[in-house]
């Protein structure tokens, strides 16, 4: 959602604003805002109506509606603090953020026993994943109150990739460029849902996936085979020159291939070979359950 003037937004202490007078008619938030209801109202309003189930919830609307009132504050927040160098902003922007990641955390242990508790929710896409919204902090207590959250949301315990005991590192120049093909596909996949494949211009962009839909998701078990299905791709990220690459550079300062007659074939050998090597690292030991 695009917006011509970002909006502002007021801690508890600060009445609500209403937003209709600061130029957010012409975008899509939600009728109670542009007619000039009171933003907190406006949320109440779809809250309630998206809980009851009535009139207002017609093609989930009010959940489409909250989520964009609060990406569009936050990315408004975070303009006028960065454009302005605005204190005040900045306040609002880190407290809004805490706000939403307390309600989430804060007694989590002794929730649990209470009716209407919503962990299993969040626990499902806690352990499809390795990152989740928390609170960065020295206090140790801190510290120790967000190992217990991992533990139970079981984070990353049924993710795609493997992070558990002995973990891959970002640091290493395979890992980056298998996470990196892994991440292009995603983009590729996501490209294909704004693409007519049928279209004869835009179908010409349409990626095809059956290989690896056909290989099951990536394990200990099969990952050298996704690796050569992920050759061609790599061939046309890094070039057919791949050696020359600067994710490569070290190899060339390596004095394993000093002198070497055939420095740029076993270059060549030793970047694949490690990369597959990555694709292990990087793969569960079986494969996440939907």
């Amino acid at each position: 959602m695009k917006t011509s003037n970002p909006s502002t937004s007021g801690t508890e202490a600060v009445a609500p604003l209403d937003l209709s007078k600061m130029g957010w008619q012409k975008i899509g938030l939600p009728t109670a805002i542009r007619t000039g209801q009171p933003a907190h109202e406006a949320v109440e309003k779809l809250v309630t109506g998206y809980l009851s189930k009535g009139e207002l919830r017609k093609d989930e609307l009010c959940l489409r509606e909250l989520a964009a009132i609060a990406r569009e504050t936050l990315s408004g927040l975070y303009e006028i603090a960065s454009l302005k160098d605005d204190k005040d902003a900045a306040i609002a922007f880190v407290n809004a953020l805490l706000r939403g990641v307390r309600l989430f955390s804060d007694g989590i242990p002794f929730k649990a026993q209470q009716p209407g508790y919503t962990l299993p929710v969040f626990r499902k896409l806690a352990e499809k994943t390795g990152t989740w919204p928390g609170v960065l902090s020295v206090d140790h207590d801190q510290l120790e109150a967000n190992k217990k959250i991992i533990a139970l949301l079981r984070l990353g315990e049924n993710a795609p990739l493997n992070f558990k005991k002995k973990q891959w590192t970002r640091k290493t120049a395979e890992v980056r460029v298998a996470l990196n093909l892994l991440e292009h596909r995603q983009y590729l996949l996501r490209r294909n849902e704004r693409i007519d494949p049928y279209d004869p211009e835009d179908g010409r962009y349409f990626y095809d996936d059956s290989k690896f839909k056909r290989l099951g998701p990536l394990t200990r078990a099969n990952y050298a085979v996704w690796w050569k299905k992920f050759e061609p791709m790599f061939l046309g990220l890094y070039g057919k020159d791949f050696e020359n690459h600067k994710e490569f550079s070290g190899y060339w300062k390596n004095s394993v291939y000093r002198g070497q007659s055939k420095a740029r074939a076993l270059i060549r050998r030793d970047i694949k070979k490690r990369i597959q090597q990555a694709f292990r690292s990087i793969a569960p030991k079986s494969p996440s359950v939907c």
